[in-house]
């Protein structure tokens, strides 16, 4: 009658297990049993700063005690929590000791045979209680000792806030255990199987992997990789040498990473890509094209993977998360309430007769009795094949002068107001009106980029700088005149250095004779930045449809120009802001840098990075940019990208992981915020072109004029009303970049507007006569000698070094 009374009692508490047999060596092939999944959106009971009312010290007390404990201790906590999320969800099920009602529990299972921790688990739940007594829960516990033992593992690079509101579970069962958790030798499929029924992405599987940076495992757990073919296939054979040599004995244990073994970072996965880990699971994550990339991402990005590692934990500590009626607060975290109070009662009764199961029938024997250790003790040393434990290190980008020295931090940007697409653009705009306007532009564009690659680097800037200030108005495109003696294209960013004018006056003289008055400047701006494009990518790779319909701008200001055009020292934090302030987003930015894999740049824009002690480029490159650059007379200029100087691809993006880039705001790509999109762009064929064809177009959208405030220039030089007075028709050419002063010189008489053909003075600059500046000399012979066409020079210098203010260099005329 006694049995049957404490039988009733053990019924009543639940957890009443009646095992028919034992596990053997179950590792030796894949379970069949599926694991259970909890699809878990974000639990809306947890929270961060949960305690701060009810237990204003907890979250302190747990990191604390974390603190004090050894590097593999703190490992073991980071397993813990993984293998209590996993199995039951995140409830503290895997803390619960063995009963006479439940006599395995969840760590009792094969995979947590090998699991360390539950004595600080015991110690933070012991001394919470006595500030707070059934407040605080022992699986937010484990989760806050899960995050506190990452961030010291990582030397505190692994830094977040964990939510909290979790209850604990009532449930614990062996049997639970291998269906759900992951083993060592799981395929990638078989992983993100289980990960994805726990609601976690490949993304979370990959992070969350890297915790096998820490802790050690079994040899048993991956014996079967070190005979000569399994070494020959995934695992380096240096490395099954040594495995070999320290795993005589399969109980044996070995670190998970012999480079760095207490330090949670991110050289797993280095060792993933030169197979030197231990367990087919983690030489899988380089089987699938998908975790491939993520693997070499992370290895390549500490801070990205630091951060991913992050979420990937608070992700996780949603899994099956207890509340109301399903859960409580223990008392202990090793044994239900209800068990608690009766420990001692069953314990008496356990002495007075055996408690068996009555779920047994026929000739069936019951389980032979079995000691357990007391609630304070660890669980036994596995014999059986042990289970992996649950990593991460982060590292860090300079400025140098045509623009301001980067000590004047750019203003903030103009904002142009976010662009959605404007109504008034359309793809086909001219197809009525003007139906051969895009080839007449395309045409213009093939030969002028065939003869001069770098004319095509120079439309593509022109389309950017343009958009960027004002808006795509072709209002970069306006020359001085007596009333804006300084218009965008004489701004600091864009003079002496932008490209391409000539090109935009020609395909608009051929659209005029076309269609006169139908096409706008900020249009063709626009097509030739696309054609440009086009042409300069591998075989037409970047090749899209541009909408039309824009119109020309009245206002261009050089005082624009700085505040609006990104810097080529500007930091991350910059470039997203002038970035977001035209409507574009980090995706563009980073997209958008791509066109860095062509042009040249002066070396005032990144000097400043050649003589400073920063890591942040690549010393070969250093050395071979001080030489180019530093005590060279002029403002020389480099290709941006060495390696293929000519061609529109993603290069660039190759060059910034390798650190072969010219700008501080190139190197600032590398961050954990857009690193792995630059890997991305390196690593799937495709994806930059088709990203970078999108961007083009959203770009082109900033700003748009219509009728009330725009119009279709005839010249687009020159703004409507001006061309209807005795205004000359001009044409800007590139000035030259290694004039000491950019001079106002008059070549007939005082002329402080228009411009000269250079037939009406190419007498002077043949002859011997001396009554012409050396300087001018040489750079008007560069300008008009030996050059096609009947070419034009501006009559008027400006001295930019000295506020632009008009210098009249006194030349005798012949």
């Amino acid at each position: 009658m006694a049995k049957v009374a404490v039988f009733i009692l053990l019924a009543l508490l639940g957890s009443v297990t009646c095992q028919t047999g034992g596990y053997g060596d179950v590792y030796g092939g894949e379970s069949s049993t599926p694991p259970t999944s909890y699809p878990q959106p974000s639990y809306t009971g947890l929270r961060v700063g949960y305690y701060d009312r009810k237990c204003p010290g907890a979250e302190d007390i747990v990191r604390k005690i974390v603190s004090y404990k050894d590097a593999g201790v703190k490992a073991g906590l980071v397993r813990l929590f993984f293998h209590d999320c996993f199995v039951q969800g995140c409830d503290a099920s895997v803390l619960l000791d063995p009963t006479l009602a439940n006599p395995e529990p969840e760590k009792t299972g094969i995979p947590n045979l090998s699991l360390r921790g539950y004595d600080a688990i015991d110690e933070a739940k012991a001394a919470i209680e006595k500030i707070c007594p059934g407040v605080v829960s022992c699986a937010d516990i484990v989760a806050f000792a899960g995050r506190d033992a990452s961030y010291f593992l990582s030397s505190r690079a692994i830094d977040f806030a964990m939510p909290a509101g979790r209850l604990d579970g009532r449930v614990s069962l062996k049997n639970e255990t291998l269906p759900n958790l992951p083993p060592p030798f799981a395929g990638v499929d078989r992983l993100k199987q289980m990960f994805a029924a726990k609601g976690l992405d490949t993304v979370d599987m990959v992070a969350l992997s890297g915790a096998h940076s820490i802790g050690r495992s079994q040899c048993s757990s991956f014996s079967d990789r070190m005979s000569p073919t399994g070494a020959a296939d995934d695992m380096d054979a240096n490395l099954a040498a040594d495995l070999g040599s320290k795993c005589a004995t399969p109980s044996n244990t070995v670190a998970q990473d012999a480079v760095t073994p207490d330090k949670l970072d991110n050289q797993y996965y280095k060792n993933v890509m030169s197979r030197r880990v231990l367990f087919k699971s983690d030489a899988a994550l380089m089987s699938a094209p998908d975790t491939m990339a993520l693997v070499r991402a992370s290895a390549y990005f500490p801070e990205w993977w630091n951060a991913k590692f992050a979420e990937g934990m608070v992700k996780m500590g949603n899994v099956g998360v207890k509340s109301g009626a399903d859960g409580e607060i223990r008392k202990q975290c090793r044994l239900v309430n209800s068990m608690a109070k009766l420990a001692v009662l069953l314990t008496m009764l356990a002495l007075v007769g055996s408690v068996t199961c009555q779920g047994y029938t026929g000739n069936a024997t019951p389980p032979s009795p079995r000691t357990y250790p007391p609630p304070s003790s660890s669980p036994p040393s596995p014999s059986p094949r042990a289970y992996p434990p649950p990593s991460s290190t982060p590292p860090s980008p300079s400025p140098p002068t045509t623009y301001p020295p980067p000590s004047a931090t750019p203003p903030s940007p103009v904002p142009s107001g976010p662009s959605p697409p404007v109504p008034g653009l359309q793809v086909g705009y001219y197809s009525q009106s003007c139906p051969k306007a895009e080839q007449i532009v395309k045409d213009i564009v093939k030969n002028a980029v065939y003869a001069n690659p770098g004319i095509g680097a120079g439309l593509v800037r022109l389309f950017f700088h343009d958009c960027f200030v004002q808006g795509c108005d072709a209002s970069v495109l306006l020359d001085p005149t007596p009333t804006n003696q300084q218009p965008e294209k004489l701004g600091i960013p864009n003079f002496p250095s932008l490209r391409g004018f000539e090109v935009i006056d020609a395909a608009k003289a051929e659209l005029e004779k076309a269609c006169p008055g139908i096409v706008s400047c900020a249009d063709v701006v626009a097509f030739a930045g696309r054609d440009a494009a086009y042409y300069l990518s591998d075989n037409g790779a970047i090749d899209f449809a541009m909408p039309a319909g824009r119109r020309d701008g009245r206002v261009s200001l050089a005082s624009e120009t700085l505040p609006n055009l990104p810097s080529p020292f500007a930091s991350l934090d910059q470039l997203k802001s002038s970035f977001a302030a035209k409507g574009l987003d980090v995706g563009d930015m980073v997209t958008l840098s791509g066109a860095h894999s062509i042009g040249i740049a002066h070396c005032s824009s990144f000097s400043g990075r050649l003589t400073s002690n920063s890591s942040d480029m690549d010393a070969t490159l250093k050395a071979n940019l001080t030489q180019q650059c530093i005590g060279k007379s002029g403002d020389p200029t480099v290709d941006q990208d060495f390696k293929t100087p000519n061609k529109l691809d993603n290069q660039y993006y190759r060059n910034v992981l390798s650190r072969d880039v010219l700008f501080t705001s190139d190197a600032a790509l590398r961050s954990s915020e857009t690193g792995f999109d630059v890997f991305l762009n390196v690593v799937v064929p495709g994806r930059w072109e088709k990203r970078f064809a999108a961007a083009m177009v959203k770009m082109g959208n900033i700003g748009i004029k219509d009728s009330s405030n725009g119009e279709i220039r005839r010249n687009c030089r020159v703004v409507n009303h001006i061309m209807g007075s005795s205004m000359p028709n001009k044409e800007a050419i590139p000035l030259e970049t290694n004039m000491q002063k950019r001079q106002l010189v008059t070549l007939s008489g005082a002329h402080s507007i228009g411009v000269a053909r250079c037939t009406s003075f190419s007498s002077r600059l043949t002859s011997n006569s001396s009554n012409m500046d050396t300087t001018l000399k040489s750079n008007l012979t560069h300008e008009c000698i030996d050059k096609s066409g009947n070419l034009t020079v501006y009559q008027d210098f400006y001295d930019i070094e000295q506020a632009r203010q008009p210098v009249l260099l006194e030349c005798a005329q012949p």
